[in-house]
Parts: C-alpha cells; structure tokens; sequence
C-alpha cells in the first residue's frame, strides 16, 4: 500500500513538474525568440538565466554552470534507474544497433550545441527551449505512464483503446487517395493564401523575394530585362542589377513562375500553389518508397509544418525549389524501380528546373542520389542505361537554358547575376565573404550547427527537438538503403553549405528548407518503426497497436503545444514589419485615389519597390527619397505631381 501510494505520488510530482516546466517555455506572444518566464540577463558580467515563477512573487537566477549542475545530476539519476539499466542490458546484446543507437543520439545532441553566429540570441533561446522542453516533456510522459498502464491492464480500457485506434487506422488508410490529398491540399492551399494575406498582406518582406518579383513582372512583359531606369540611385535594392538592363541577380527559374501570377493579377498565388502541391508529392514519394502508412503520415506531418506552412506564403524561391527536389526524388526512384524512359525525362527536368532556381542547392541535394544512379546503372546497365541518358540529356537542356539567360543578361553564359554586383566574393569557399569577416572552416562549422539548432525547432516547432525520430529511426536498426539515401541528401545539402559564406535564418534555417520533404518522410519513418525499438530491441512487451497509439498520442500533444504557443508568436512577429516591410504607403496612396504621381519614399523602400512598373510607365512610381536630388529626378517625368510618402503619411510636395 506504501509503495502504491509512492508511486502515485512521484507520478502526480512528474506530472505537475513537466506541465510547470512547458508552461515556463512558452513564447512571449510578441517575440518567438523571448520565453515569457524564462529570460537572459547579465549580472556582473556573467549571463544567468532568469525564471520568474509566474505564480508566485519569486525570481530564480540560475547561471550556466548551475544549469549544468542540475543537467549532470539528472543524468546520474536517469542512468541510475532500473529502466534505464534495462534498456542498455537490451542494447548490448544488438552491437550493430547499440551503436548505431549511439551515434544517432549523439548527432542529435551536436545538432543542440548553441552556436556563436549572428543569430546567437535566437540559437541560445531555440536550444533553451528544445532542452526544457523536453524535460518538461518527459517528465509528463513519466506522470502518466503508471496512470494509463494498469488501465490498459484493465480488460475494458484496453478493448476500448484497440477498438478505438483500430478504428481510426482503418479509416485513416481506407480513405480513397484522391479525397485525402485532395483535402491535404485544399486545407494547404486554404492556410497559405489566408497567411499571405493576413499575415504578409501579400508583400514579399525579404530581398531575394523583393526582386524576383519584379523579375516576374519583367518576364510578363516579355521580356528578359527592362531598359535601365534613369537615376538608378533612386531604384536602388541590393539584389537588383540596373548597369546595362534592368534585372534581378537571381537565376530565373522562380521569377518565371512568378510571371504567370503576375499575369493573373496574383503572384501571391504562386509560392501557396507549389507548397500545396509538395504536400501531395510527399505523399507519393513516400508511398513509393515505403508504402501507403508512411505516404499519409509523412503527407500530413509536411501539411502541419509550419516551416512549410510559413515558407510556403510567401514569395522567397526556397518553396518553388522544394517541389521540384521532391520531384525529383519520386521520378528518379520511379526510374531506378521500374527502368520506365518517362520518369528518367521527369527526373532530368525536375533536377534541371531545380538548377535554373537554385543551381548550388540543386547540386547538393541531387549528389548522393547521381551516386546511387551510377551504381545502380552500373548493377542494370540493360534496365537503366537508356532512362539515365534521357535523364541526362533532359537536364543538359535546362543546363542550357540558364547559360543562355546568364548570356543574354550577364554577356557570358558561366557568369550568374550575382557575381555581376559582388564579382568573386559571393562564391562558396574560404577565404571571402560579400561582406563581414572572411569566410573560416570554423565560421562554417558553426553555421551549419546554428542551421540544425533551428531545424530542430521551426520544421514542427515541438517542445521537443524536431529531428527527435530521425534519430530514433537509426537507432532501431531497421533503417534500410533509401533511408540512409534520404538523409545524405539533407546531410549533403548543410555540408555545401559549410562553404558558403552567409548564413542567416529566416522564417527558419532557409538553406536547409530544401530538405524538409524528405525530413519528414525519415520522421514518419521513425513513428511507424518505432514499436520496432520498444519491442524487439528493448524487450518491452507491447503490441504494435498500442505503441503506435502511444506514439500518435505524443505527437498530437507536441503538435498542440507547437501550435498554440508558437503559431500565434510567430504569426504576430512575422506580421509586425518582418525585415521592415509593410503595406501601409501602398494601401495610403490606394486610399487617396493618388494618380499621376511621384512618390519619393522616406520608409523602407522594399516595402512598395515591387508595385512599379518595370518600364515605369505606371500611373504611380515609387523612388527612394534622395532629398535634394529629388528635382533633379523630377525633371524625367513631367506632369508627374510629387509626394512624400512614409507609412501612413503621404504630402504632397508642391
């Protein structure tokens, strides 16, 4: 009866302790980067973290080496318990999976070392909230574990849970194909263009989105370049090129498909169209890959990625660059199953629009998978030969098509856009940089851990970190060849990026969004296996039903803690002038009826850029406000009445 009584309360003491640590965590509503109980100060030249216990009038400063304390004392106690001793008794007698099991934790636990970048703040408070979170989390599953045991010894309870689950399963794959995507993508499509709207008011907020833009606008006109524009100081954005044409730095993959929104009245159309449809093309990669559960899980854990979600409603070319990867992947692993022409020509074209997006990505992320189709070419030469070469040929016809852009923009086919403004230092390697310090293997070394710590958070935006069931998947030991082909590609695509000088996030570590798609396919991977880990490698006795009920439950809570703590944060953050852009001149000079005019700028001049005509022969042209040069400009566009305009304000000048 005692130790009955214990064990209810340790359970009760976990369960409160984990829902106080979760509550701790929980963003600023204001600032995703702010926890609205647990803040960093500085006392005496040494950082602390500062809890304020929200129900009592009582700060907690704790500094580093106390955190680090408390972290060893609770691995002692964890190490020193029976379930953990039994699960490493189990592990050693499976090498081939204890080790695998270790490095796997291992690469989880580098990708959670904050790194110093210029994202340092944001780093220090995604890792602070990762490690508390899942504490916080583990706690609350130890509460409850003891509680829904004996329950589900209960004859009643644990019919009702397999009837109930079984149910659901059943459902959840009986769904005819075409209502389950289609209703995937109807949502997608749905939430994105409400957040473009909402959140964004249909503006690109980022300089790469900014320009490609108004290269679609170029395109819709028919052509490659606008005339360039007269007095280009005052048209100046640091992704545009005005010496010689009038164009975007960019490779114009992305800015033409944006052209056919453009044509439309609707370029905010675009980058939600291609993200819906990546929700569905996850799908069939998966399906084909590993069947018909891991299609629909992976599809529905991409639709409730918020990276994707957020990514994917605005205009940044990152959203248009996953589709394509990811049909890739399905044609290329069509091709090497079936030898079928058609799907090396789609896997050619898919990987040579890629190229014309994001030429750098597309290298990395295609190389692991060019290797295994040399190898596997090499294995069925008779079977592969003939849809490699289509394949090939197919891409080399893209490759073409953006050498000739690069020429008739650039003046040389092997020169990009970006080299014309910044020459050499904008290339990958060490040694240089655009701007800032020189590019080091140590700067490198610690971008790429700054881009895990914020994978690790922004592709589910969990407690949690996010790659939590990558890891668990290759410590099961029932990872197989596909797996490991998936995680080179993402593995490939951080390590280009080793070399590449600038890092920054926005709306998370972009230059890993690429590799979101087969992420979360590797995630699914790792629910639906792991009953695999609890069963044959730890020797739980457990049935698959029943573990993978616990799995969804756990991962239904993670997503509704993600979602209601953090959606709203980031919503109000990335509406709240992100990168300092907002509609309101736009929606100013719409309200006043102002036509015919000249409106000189005083606010961020990436905010109405992109409403110009590229020829300038629109009824209002926005230039950034030069001050005395102003007359000067004014003499090119008589009978144009000037304003000054920032924000909501907007004078008439004379």
């Amino acid at each position: 009866m005692v130790r009955k009584l214990l064990s209810i309360l340790r359970s009760t003491a976990f369960l409160v302790l984990g829902v106080l640590i979760l509550a701790l965590i929980a963003p600023h509503f204001l600032d995703p980067y702010q926890m609205r109980f647990l803040t960093f100060t500085t006392i005496e030249g040494e950082s602390v973290l500062d809890i304020d216990l929200f129900l009592f009038p009582l700060d907690v400063h704790i500094s580093a080496q106390s955190l680090g304390i408390g972290a060893l004392i609770i691995c002692v106690f964890v190490m020193w318990s029976r379930g953990f001793r039994r699960c490493l008794s189990s592990l050693k007698q499976n090498t081939k999976t204890f080790f695998a099991g270790v490095i796997a934790i291992a690469v989880l636990i580098i990708s959670l070392i904050p790194t110093v970048t210029d994202n340092v703040g944001e780093a220090l408070h995604v890792v602070v909230y990762l490690v508390f979170g899942s504490v916080g989390t583990a706690l609350m599953l130890a509460g409850v574990a003891p509680i829904v045991r004996p329950l589900l010894e209960n004859g009643a309870f644990g019919l009702w849970v397999d009837r109930g689950y079984g149910n659901l399963k059943r459902r959840f794959l009986a769904t005819k194909t075409f209502y389950f995507l289609g209703a995937l993508f109807l949502l997608e499509f749905g939430l994105t263009n409400l957040l473009s709207f909402s959140v964004f008011e249909h503006l690109p907020h980022v300089q790469d989105g900014v320009a490609q833009v108004f290269q679609g606008k170029i395109f819709a006109l028919g052509r490659l370049t606008a005339p360039s524009p007269p007095y280009p100081e005052f048209f100046e954005i640091s992704t545009m090129i005005t010496d010689g044409g009038w164009y975007s730095q960019y490779p114009p993959g992305h800015s033409f498909l944006l052209m056919f929104g453009a044509l439309a009245g609707a370029v905010w159309v675009i980058n939600p169209l291609f993200g819906s449809a990546t929700v569905v093309l996850t799908y069939y990669l998966a399906k084909e890959l590993y069947g018909e559960a891991t299609g629909r899980v992976s599809a529905i854990l991409v639709f409730l990625s918020p990276f994707v979600l957020f990514m994917s409603s605005e205009y940044m070319n990152h959203t248009t660059s996953l589709f394509f990867f990811m049909l890739f992947a399905f044609a290329f692993t069509k091709t090497v199953r079936t030898g079928k022409p058609k799907f090396g020509v789609i896997a050619g074209a898919a990987l040579g629009w890629l190229f014309n997006i994001r030429p750098f990505t597309a290298v990395a992320l295609a190389l692991p998978f060019i290797v295994y189709g040399l190898f596997a070419s090499g294995k069925r030469p008779q079977t592969l030969k003939v849809p490699a070469l289509l394949g090939v040929a197919t891409f080399l016809l893209f490759g073409a098509a953006l050498l000739s852009f690069n020429w008739l923009t650039n003046g040389d086919p092997f020169l990009f856009g970006y080299q014309v403004l910044y020459s050499t230092t904008v290339e990958p390697g060490f040694g240089s940089s655009a701007w800032g310090n020189p590019h080091t293997p140590l700067r490198g070394l610690l971008q790429t851990l700054n881009n895990f710590n914020g994978l690790n958070k922004f592709l589910f935006e969990w407690p949690i970190p996010s790659l939590f069931f990558v890891s668990l998947l290759f410590s099961t030991g029932g990872h197989n060849r596909w797996d490991v082909l998936l995680l080179l590609s993402a593995l490939s695509l951080a390590g280009f990026h080793f070399f590449y000088w600038f890092q920054h996030w926005c709306f998370g570590p972009r230059y890993l969004f690429e590799a979101s798609g087969i992420l979360v396919i590797l995630t699914a991977r790792g629910m639906l296996l792991a009953p695999r880990l609890f069963r044959d490698v730890l020797g739980y006795r457990c049935s698959v039903d029943r573990a993978h009920a616990g799995i969804l439950a756990t991962v239904a809570f993670l997503f509704a803690f993600g979602f209601v703590s953090n959606l709203p944060a980031l919503s109000k953050f990335y509406g709240d002038r992100y990168w300092n852009v907002s509609g309101e001149l736009l929606k100013t000079v719409e309200e006043r009826g102002i036509r015919h005019a000249v409106v000189f700028v005083m606010s961020n001049y990436e905010s109405v850029f992109t409403a110009n005509d590229p020829t300038l022969k629109g009824d209002v042209i926005f230039v950034r406000d030069l001050g005395q040069k102003n007359e000067e400009f004014l003499r090119s566009f008589p009978g144009y009445t000037p304003y000054l305009g920032g924000g909501h304000h907007l004078f008439k000048v004379r």
